[in-house]
């Protein structure tokens, strides 16, 4: 039933708070500012979303299956309802690694658009969603002791914030 899944606008804030207890207590050294840019953006986003829908949650391509005859299937998700924009990162990461091209910022600008295009969203909010949705992989990594992973996700946050 859709009044049981879970909003994004609360999952988000919650995601955002936990960023800056992380900052405070692991003390990564990561950029404050990117970090700051990203919890913003986890509690602007889904405020100001012109719609809402059924997200997938973890939509990636080890999730997306072919069905035969042209269709497609979508397994394991983690439905939350909330901005449309927020579900298209882990496609434009994890099609191949964008952040080993010679140029990650023109290949992800050509993949926010070309998912913008086909999916009728702002390119600008799957760009910022994916901002604020690695600065928080960033975090979590180093709650879960990878501090360096982390910072190698920051680096990347850095690209994504320049698009």
């Amino acid at each position: 039933m859709i009044s049981d899944i879970e909003g994004l606008r609360p999952v988000a804030g919650e995601w955002a708070d936990l960023m800056a207890e992380r900052m405070t207590r692991i003390k990564p050294g990561y950029d404050p500012a990117l970090v700051a840019e990203g919890a913003r953006l986890l509690r602007q986003l889904p405020a100001s979303a012109g719609s809402e829908a059924v997200l997938h949650g973890d939509f990636n391509p080890g999730n997306v299956l072919s069905a035969g005859d042209g269709r497609w299937l979508a397994i394991d998700p983690k439905p939350l309802i909330g901005d449309p924009a927020y579900d298209p990162w882990p496609l434009l990461e994890q099609v191949d690694d964008p952040f080993g091209h010679p140029d990650p910022a023109r290949v992800l600008r050509d993949r926010v658009d070309l998912l913008a295009d086909e999916l009728a969203l702002d390119p600008q909010r799957i760009a910022r969603w994916s901002l604020a949705r690695r600065v928080e992989a960033a975090l979590w990594a180093a709650h879960h002791g990878d501090v360096p992973g982390g910072a190698t996700m920051m680096r990347e946050a850095r690209i994504l914030a320049d698009l």
